[in-house]
Protein backbone atom coordinates (compact mmCIF):
# COMPACT_ATOMS: atom_id res chain seq x y z
CA UNK A 1 0.00 0.00 0.00
CA UNK A 2 0.85 3.73 -0.52
CA UNK A 3 0.43 7.16 0.62
CA UNK A 4 -3.27 7.39 2.38
CA UNK A 5 -4.35 3.69 2.05
CA UNK A 6 -3.61 4.08 -1.79
CA UNK A 7 -1.67 1.39 -3.83
CA UNK A 8 1.56 3.49 -4.46
CA UNK A 9 1.26 2.18 -8.37
CA UNK A 10 -2.39 4.47 -7.86
CA UNK A 11 -0.34 7.27 -6.31
CA UNK A 12 1.71 7.80 -8.87
CA UNK A 13 -0.86 7.31 -11.67
CA UNK A 14 -3.46 10.62 -9.71
CA UNK A 15 -0.35 12.84 -9.41
CA UNK A 16 1.11 12.45 -12.65
CA UNK A 17 -2.59 12.93 -13.59
CA UNK A 18 -3.48 16.01 -11.79
CA UNK A 19 -0.58 18.24 -12.61
CA UNK A 20 -0.83 17.99 -16.38
CA UNK A 21 -4.92 18.20 -15.77
CA UNK A 22 -5.84 16.54 -18.58
CA UNK A 23 -6.34 13.10 -17.16
CA UNK A 24 -9.59 14.40 -14.89
CA UNK A 25 -11.62 11.24 -16.67
CA UNK A 26 -8.82 9.04 -16.17
CA UNK A 27 -8.15 10.18 -12.30
CA UNK A 28 -11.85 9.69 -11.68
CA UNK A 29 -11.14 5.72 -12.92
CA UNK A 30 -8.11 5.53 -10.92
CA UNK A 31 -10.01 7.00 -7.99
CA UNK A 32 -13.57 4.73 -8.24
CA UNK A 33 -11.00 1.69 -8.61
CA UNK A 34 -9.21 2.34 -4.89
CA UNK A 35 -12.84 3.14 -3.64
CA UNK A 36 -13.95 -0.60 -4.69
CA UNK A 37 -11.17 -2.18 -3.41
CA UNK A 38 -12.37 -0.84 0.36
CA UNK A 39 -10.03 2.32 0.31
CA UNK A 40 -12.13 4.56 2.57
CA UNK A 41 -10.02 7.35 3.49
CA UNK A 42 -10.22 11.22 3.69
CA UNK A 43 -7.70 11.55 1.01
CA UNK A 44 -9.59 9.64 -0.83
CA UNK A 45 -13.14 11.72 -0.83
CA UNK A 46 -11.35 15.01 -0.88
CA UNK A 47 -9.98 13.92 -4.48
CA UNK A 48 -13.21 12.14 -5.45
CA UNK A 49 -15.51 15.86 -4.61
CA UNK A 50 -12.24 17.70 -6.73
CA UNK A 51 -12.73 15.30 -9.58
CA UNK A 52 -16.15 15.66 -9.79
CA UNK A 53 -16.54 19.59 -8.84
CA UNK A 54 -13.70 19.60 -11.78
CA UNK A 55 -15.85 17.64 -14.22
CA UNK A 56 -19.25 19.64 -13.47
CA UNK A 57 -20.51 16.75 -11.25
CA UNK A 58 -22.21 18.76 -8.33
CA UNK A 59 -24.30 16.37 -6.77
CA UNK A 60 -21.38 13.39 -6.79
CA UNK A 61 -19.06 16.04 -5.24
CA UNK A 62 -21.42 17.68 -2.85
CA UNK A 63 -21.66 13.83 -1.28
CA UNK A 64 -18.03 13.06 -1.23
CA UNK A 65 -17.57 16.60 0.60
CA UNK A 66 -20.42 15.99 3.20
CA UNK A 67 -19.06 12.64 3.71
CA UNK A 68 -15.47 14.21 4.06
CA UNK A 69 -16.79 16.51 6.59
CA UNK A 70 -17.62 13.94 9.07
CA UNK A 71 -13.80 13.84 9.80
CA UNK A 72 -12.91 16.33 12.24
CA UNK A 73 -9.74 17.29 10.92
CA UNK A 74 -10.95 17.67 7.26
CA UNK A 75 -14.50 19.46 8.57
CA UNK A 76 -13.45 22.96 7.12
CA UNK A 77 -11.97 21.95 4.35
CA UNK A 78 -15.19 20.20 3.46
CA UNK A 79 -17.34 22.87 4.25
CA UNK A 80 -15.50 25.49 2.41
CA UNK A 81 -15.77 23.29 -0.71
CA UNK A 82 -19.56 22.66 0.23
CA UNK A 83 -19.26 26.45 -0.38
CA UNK A 84 -17.68 26.38 -3.57
CA UNK A 85 -20.73 23.88 -4.84
CA UNK A 86 -23.60 26.09 -3.69
CA UNK A 87 -21.96 29.17 -5.22
CA UNK A 88 -21.44 26.96 -8.61
CA UNK A 89 -25.20 25.82 -8.38
CA UNK A 90 -26.34 29.59 -8.08
CA UNK A 91 -27.70 28.87 -4.13
CA UNK A 92 -26.02 32.37 -2.82
CA UNK A 93 -27.32 32.13 0.59
CA UNK A 94 -26.28 28.07 0.83
CA UNK A 95 -22.95 29.45 0.50
CA UNK A 96 -22.51 32.52 3.15
CA UNK A 97 -23.87 29.97 5.17
CA UNK A 98 -20.73 27.41 4.55
CA UNK A 99 -18.19 30.02 4.48
CA UNK A 100 -19.88 31.95 7.60
CA UNK A 101 -19.03 28.30 9.42
CA UNK A 102 -15.59 27.63 8.84
CA UNK A 103 -14.95 31.65 9.26
CA UNK A 104 -16.16 31.28 12.78
CA UNK A 105 -15.05 27.88 13.72
CA UNK A 106 -11.27 28.40 11.71
CA UNK A 107 -10.94 32.00 12.74
CA UNK A 108 -7.19 33.07 11.08
CA UNK A 109 -6.51 29.69 9.72
CA UNK A 110 -6.07 29.17 6.02
CA UNK A 111 -9.16 27.78 5.88
CA UNK A 112 -11.02 30.89 7.64
CA UNK A 113 -8.94 33.91 5.54
CA UNK A 114 -9.91 31.69 2.52
CA UNK A 115 -13.89 31.66 3.73
CA UNK A 116 -13.37 35.28 5.09
CA UNK A 117 -12.57 36.38 1.54
CA UNK A 118 -15.53 34.83 -0.48
CA UNK A 119 -17.44 36.06 2.37
CA UNK A 120 -16.33 39.52 1.01
CA UNK A 121 -17.02 38.71 -2.68
CA UNK A 122 -20.07 37.98 -2.04
CA UNK A 123 -21.60 40.00 0.33
CA UNK A 124 -19.06 43.02 0.48
CA UNK A 125 -18.54 41.70 4.83
CA UNK A 126 -14.92 42.20 5.03
CA UNK A 127 -13.44 39.77 8.53
CA UNK A 128 -13.32 42.73 10.68
CA UNK A 129 -15.86 45.27 9.07
CA UNK A 130 -17.05 46.76 12.80
CA UNK A 131 -15.87 50.77 12.74
CA UNK A 132 -13.00 50.72 14.93
CA UNK A 133 -12.57 47.12 14.96
CA UNK A 134 -8.45 46.20 14.55
CA UNK A 135 -7.76 43.43 12.82
CA UNK A 136 -3.87 42.38 13.54
CA UNK A 137 -1.28 40.14 11.93
CA UNK A 138 2.54 39.54 12.95
CA UNK A 139 4.85 37.22 11.40
CA UNK A 140 8.39 36.37 12.22
CA UNK A 141 11.28 34.46 10.14
CA UNK A 142 14.22 33.39 9.89
CA UNK A 143 16.29 32.00 6.48
CA UNK A 144 19.46 31.89 4.56
CA UNK A 145 20.09 33.79 1.58
CA UNK A 146 22.87 32.71 -0.78
CA UNK A 147 23.50 35.60 -2.48
CA UNK A 148 22.51 38.42 0.03
CA UNK A 149 24.43 41.10 -1.76
CA UNK A 150 23.25 39.85 -5.46
CA UNK A 151 26.66 39.78 -6.73
CA UNK A 152 26.77 38.72 -10.47
CA UNK A 153 27.38 36.06 -11.88
CA UNK A 154 31.43 36.56 -12.62
CA UNK A 155 32.01 38.28 -9.45
CA UNK A 156 35.32 37.88 -7.37
CA UNK A 157 33.36 37.04 -4.22
CA UNK A 158 32.92 33.14 -3.53
CA UNK A 159 29.35 31.60 -2.90
CA UNK A 160 30.62 31.58 1.17
CA UNK A 161 30.84 35.28 0.65
CA UNK A 162 27.68 36.18 -0.80
CA UNK A 163 25.73 34.07 1.43
CA UNK A 164 24.21 34.86 5.31
CA UNK A 165 21.58 34.24 7.37
CA UNK A 166 18.58 36.81 7.90
CA UNK A 167 15.82 37.49 9.92
CA UNK A 168 12.54 39.11 8.91
CA UNK A 169 9.31 40.77 11.28
CA UNK A 170 6.40 41.59 9.83
CA UNK A 171 3.29 43.19 10.61
CA UNK A 172 -0.02 45.23 9.75
CA UNK A 173 -2.77 46.20 11.54
CA UNK A 174 -5.84 47.08 9.79
CA UNK A 175 -9.50 49.23 11.00
CA UNK A 176 -12.37 51.03 9.57
CA UNK A 177 -13.10 54.39 11.21
CA UNK A 178 -16.28 54.59 9.31
CA UNK A 179 -18.56 51.96 7.77
CA UNK A 180 -17.54 48.85 5.97
CA UNK A 181 -15.67 47.06 2.77
CA UNK A 182 -19.07 48.43 1.06
CA UNK A 183 -18.73 51.92 1.97
CA UNK A 184 -16.35 53.17 4.26
CA UNK A 185 -12.91 54.28 5.37
CA UNK A 186 -10.31 52.48 6.52
CA UNK A 187 -6.83 52.61 7.82
CA UNK A 188 -3.78 50.52 7.01
CA UNK A 189 -0.19 50.34 8.65
CA UNK A 190 2.77 47.83 7.45
CA UNK A 191 5.84 47.47 8.69
CA UNK A 192 8.79 45.20 7.44
CA UNK A 193 12.66 44.11 8.25
CA UNK A 194 14.50 41.97 6.75
CA UNK A 195 18.33 42.24 9.31
CA UNK A 196 20.98 40.13 7.49
CA UNK A 197 23.59 38.85 10.03
CA UNK A 198 26.40 40.24 9.32
CA UNK A 199 25.93 41.92 6.28
CA UNK A 200 23.90 44.29 7.56
CA UNK A 201 24.84 47.29 4.85
CA UNK A 202 22.28 45.11 2.83
CA UNK A 203 19.34 44.87 5.53
CA UNK A 204 16.32 46.75 4.61
CA UNK A 205 13.32 48.02 6.14
CA UNK A 206 10.17 49.76 5.90
CA UNK A 207 7.16 51.40 7.49
CA UNK A 208 4.20 52.76 5.48
CA UNK A 209 0.59 54.00 6.17
CA UNK A 210 -2.59 54.50 4.19
CA UNK A 211 -5.83 55.54 3.95
CA UNK A 212 -8.61 54.24 1.40
CA UNK A 213 -11.97 55.09 0.67
CA UNK A 214 -14.32 51.87 -0.12
CA UNK A 215 -17.05 51.80 -2.02
CA UNK A 216 -19.40 49.86 -4.07
CA UNK A 217 -20.56 50.26 -7.90
CA UNK A 218 -22.86 48.19 -9.18
CA UNK A 219 -20.69 45.26 -9.50
CA UNK A 220 -17.28 46.84 -8.89
CA UNK A 221 -15.98 46.64 -5.31
CA UNK A 222 -13.71 49.92 -5.25
CA UNK A 223 -11.08 51.49 -3.23
CA UNK A 224 -9.38 55.28 -3.95
CA UNK A 225 -6.24 55.67 -1.13
CA UNK A 226 -3.01 57.45 -0.47
CA UNK A 227 -0.91 56.90 1.85
CA UNK A 228 3.34 57.12 1.98
CA UNK A 229 6.02 55.06 2.86
CA UNK A 230 9.82 55.05 4.98
CA UNK A 231 12.44 53.02 3.24
CA UNK A 232 15.75 52.18 4.87
CA UNK A 233 18.75 50.60 3.48
CA UNK A 234 21.45 49.12 6.26
CA UNK A 235 20.45 52.04 8.92
CA UNK A 236 20.31 54.74 6.19
CA UNK A 237 17.62 56.40 4.87
CA UNK A 238 16.82 55.29 1.40
CA UNK A 239 13.50 56.75 0.27
CA UNK A 240 10.10 58.36 0.96
CA UNK A 241 7.39 57.40 -1.16
CA UNK A 242 4.36 59.03 -1.29
CA UNK A 243 1.57 56.82 -3.38
CA UNK A 244 -1.80 57.34 -4.85
CA UNK A 245 -3.75 53.51 -5.24
CA UNK A 246 -7.19 52.97 -7.38
CA UNK A 247 -8.47 49.19 -7.06
CA UNK A 248 -11.12 47.59 -8.44
CA UNK A 249 -12.70 44.17 -8.68
CA UNK A 250 -15.48 42.10 -9.60
CA UNK A 251 -16.92 38.77 -9.84
CA UNK A 252 -16.97 36.33 -12.87
CA UNK A 253 -18.90 33.61 -11.17
CA UNK A 254 -15.77 31.64 -10.41
CA UNK A 255 -13.82 34.28 -11.33
CA UNK A 256 -12.60 37.49 -9.85
CA UNK A 257 -11.37 40.20 -12.22
CA UNK A 258 -8.90 42.94 -10.49
CA UNK A 259 -7.20 45.98 -11.73
CA UNK A 260 -5.14 48.47 -9.76
CA UNK A 261 -2.89 51.18 -10.37
CA UNK A 262 -0.09 52.81 -8.11
CA UNK A 263 1.06 56.15 -8.84
CA UNK A 264 4.60 56.51 -6.78
CA UNK A 265 6.81 59.51 -6.32
CA UNK A 266 10.18 58.04 -4.79
CA UNK A 267 12.11 60.95 -2.98
CA UNK A 268 15.97 59.24 -3.14
CA UNK A 269 18.09 60.08 0.28
CA UNK A 270 21.60 60.97 0.18
CA UNK A 271 23.67 58.53 -2.17
CA UNK A 272 20.40 57.17 -3.26
CA UNK A 273 19.39 60.61 -4.47
CA UNK A 274 19.45 59.26 -8.25
CA UNK A 275 16.38 57.16 -7.81
CA UNK A 276 14.30 60.08 -7.21
CA UNK A 277 11.14 60.14 -9.42
CA UNK A 278 8.21 59.07 -10.79
CA UNK A 279 7.01 55.52 -10.78
CA UNK A 280 3.52 53.81 -12.07
CA UNK A 281 2.68 50.49 -11.47
CA UNK A 282 -0.39 48.49 -13.29
CA UNK A 283 -1.49 45.26 -12.66
CA UNK A 284 -4.27 43.13 -14.46
CA UNK A 285 -4.86 40.09 -12.51
CA UNK A 286 -7.78 36.88 -13.13
CA UNK A 287 -8.19 34.54 -10.24
CA UNK A 288 -10.24 31.80 -10.27
CA UNK A 289 -11.82 29.85 -7.10
CA UNK A 290 -11.19 25.74 -7.10
CA UNK A 291 -11.87 23.12 -4.41
CA UNK A 292 -9.64 24.37 -1.61
CA UNK A 293 -8.06 27.44 -2.67
CA UNK A 294 -7.48 29.59 -5.97
CA UNK A 295 -5.34 29.81 -9.17
CA UNK A 296 -4.51 33.37 -10.50
CA UNK A 297 -2.70 34.72 -13.85
CA UNK A 298 -1.64 38.42 -14.51
CA UNK A 299 0.30 40.70 -16.35
CA UNK A 300 2.19 43.96 -15.12
CA UNK A 301 3.30 47.11 -16.98
CA UNK A 302 5.82 49.63 -14.68
CA UNK A 303 7.00 52.88 -16.08
CA UNK A 304 9.93 54.67 -14.40
CA UNK A 305 11.05 57.63 -14.57
CA UNK A 306 14.05 58.71 -12.52
CA UNK A 307 17.02 61.19 -11.84
CA UNK A 308 19.95 58.23 -12.86
CA UNK A 309 23.17 58.34 -11.71
CA UNK A 310 25.94 60.31 -13.61
CA UNK A 311 29.37 60.26 -12.44
CA UNK A 312 32.78 61.58 -13.87
CA UNK A 313 31.41 61.21 -17.62
CA UNK A 314 30.10 58.08 -17.00
CA UNK A 315 26.29 57.52 -16.85
CA UNK A 316 23.52 54.84 -15.86
CA UNK A 317 19.64 54.47 -16.06
CA UNK A 318 17.57 53.83 -13.59
CA UNK A 319 14.41 54.73 -15.42
CA UNK A 320 13.11 51.43 -16.71
CA UNK A 321 10.67 50.39 -18.23
CA UNK A 322 9.05 47.14 -17.20
CA UNK A 323 6.06 44.28 -17.75
CA UNK A 324 6.08 41.10 -16.49
CA UNK A 325 3.97 38.17 -16.48
CA UNK A 326 2.75 36.29 -13.28
CA UNK A 327 0.63 33.38 -11.97
CA UNK A 328 -0.04 30.86 -8.59
CA UNK A 329 -1.67 28.56 -7.13
CA UNK A 330 -2.87 28.53 -3.55
CA UNK A 331 -4.18 24.69 -2.67
CA UNK A 332 -5.55 23.45 0.23
CA UNK A 333 -3.70 19.94 0.56
CA UNK A 334 -5.22 18.80 4.03
CA UNK A 335 -7.22 20.62 6.49
CA UNK A 336 -4.28 22.22 7.80
CA UNK A 337 -1.54 21.65 5.23
CA UNK A 338 -1.88 24.48 2.21
CA UNK A 339 0.78 24.80 -1.04
CA UNK A 340 1.34 28.15 -2.57
CA UNK A 341 3.47 28.03 -5.78
CA UNK A 342 4.32 31.14 -7.83
CA UNK A 343 6.22 32.34 -10.94
CA UNK A 344 6.51 35.00 -13.00
CA UNK A 345 8.74 36.49 -15.67
CA UNK A 346 9.76 39.92 -15.97
CA UNK A 347 11.51 41.98 -18.60
CA UNK A 348 13.11 44.93 -17.86
CA UNK A 349 14.14 47.82 -20.65
CA UNK A 350 16.35 50.62 -19.88
CA UNK A 351 15.69 53.30 -22.86
CA UNK A 352 18.71 55.92 -21.70
CA UNK A 353 21.90 54.10 -23.26
CA UNK A 354 24.75 53.52 -19.78
CA UNK A 355 27.90 55.32 -20.74
CA UNK A 356 30.63 53.44 -19.23
CA UNK A 357 34.66 53.27 -19.39
CA UNK A 358 35.77 49.78 -19.81
CA UNK A 359 39.86 49.20 -20.20
CA UNK A 360 40.40 52.77 -21.18
CA UNK A 361 37.85 53.36 -23.71
CA UNK A 362 34.00 54.44 -23.47
CA UNK A 363 31.54 51.67 -24.07
CA UNK A 364 27.54 52.86 -24.75
CA UNK A 365 24.75 50.41 -24.35
CA UNK A 366 20.89 50.01 -23.57
CA UNK A 367 20.94 47.81 -20.38
CA UNK A 368 18.12 44.77 -20.92
CA UNK A 369 17.25 42.61 -18.16
CA UNK A 370 14.97 39.22 -18.03
CA UNK A 371 14.13 38.10 -14.51
CA UNK A 372 12.76 34.79 -13.70
CA UNK A 373 11.01 34.15 -9.87
CA UNK A 374 9.29 31.34 -8.48
CA UNK A 375 8.47 30.60 -4.97
CA UNK A 376 7.44 27.87 -2.91
CA UNK A 377 5.76 27.95 0.46
CA UNK A 378 3.55 25.21 2.45
CA UNK A 379 1.93 26.46 5.08
CA UNK A 380 0.68 24.62 8.74
CA UNK A 381 -2.24 25.55 10.34
CA UNK A 382 -1.58 25.94 14.61
CA UNK A 383 -4.44 26.69 15.42
CA UNK A 384 -7.20 29.29 14.73
CA UNK A 385 -5.16 31.98 15.04
CA UNK A 386 -1.13 30.57 14.48
CA UNK A 387 0.86 29.42 10.91
CA UNK A 388 3.49 28.12 10.26
CA UNK A 389 5.31 28.60 7.07
CA UNK A 390 8.39 27.64 5.35
CA UNK A 391 9.42 29.24 1.98
CA UNK A 392 11.53 28.67 -0.69
CA UNK A 393 12.79 31.33 -3.31
CA UNK A 394 14.39 30.99 -6.67
CA UNK A 395 15.61 34.49 -8.54
CA UNK A 396 17.50 34.60 -11.70
CA UNK A 397 18.30 37.87 -13.29
CA UNK A 398 20.00 37.80 -16.92
CA UNK A 399 21.13 41.10 -18.30
CA UNK A 400 23.28 42.14 -21.17
CA UNK A 401 25.73 44.00 -18.40
CA UNK A 402 27.06 41.00 -17.17
CA UNK A 403 27.73 42.93 -13.81
CA UNK A 404 23.59 43.21 -13.24
CA UNK A 405 23.58 39.05 -13.59
CA UNK A 406 22.67 37.21 -10.64
CA UNK A 407 21.07 34.10 -8.77
CA UNK A 408 19.92 33.83 -5.83
CA UNK A 409 18.29 31.14 -3.70
CA UNK A 410 16.37 32.01 -0.21
CA UNK A 411 14.88 29.59 2.43
CA UNK A 412 12.96 30.84 5.43
CA UNK A 413 10.71 29.52 8.25
CA UNK A 414 8.68 31.11 10.81
CA UNK A 415 5.05 31.91 12.02
CA UNK A 416 2.46 34.14 11.62
CA UNK A 417 0.04 35.23 14.11
CA UNK A 418 -3.48 36.94 13.54
CA UNK A 419 -5.40 39.29 16.01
Amino acid sequence: MGFGGYPSSLVIQIILNSIIDLGTISTLRYLKQAEAEGVRTPNLRYNLGVTHYRMGHYEEAEEAFRLLAEYPDWRHLALYNLGLIAEARGDRQAAVDYYSQVREAAGGSGAGQRAAQKLEELTGEEPSPAPGRVYSELSAAAGYDDNAILASEDGAQDVSEQGDLFTELYGLTSVYTSGDGNDGVRLDANAFTRLYASKTDYSFSSLSGDISRHKEYGPWRTSLGVGAAVELAGSDLFAVVPAAKLKGERSFGAYTLELSNTLNWIEGSGDYDHLTGVQNQLTVRLERDIPGGETYAGIGAEYNDRKDLSDQGEFFSHSPLRGDIHAGLDYALTQRWTLALSGQYRKSLYPDENRMEIDGSITEDEREDDRILVSVRGEYDVSRSVIGFAEYTRTDNDSNFSRNSYESNRFLVGMRWTI
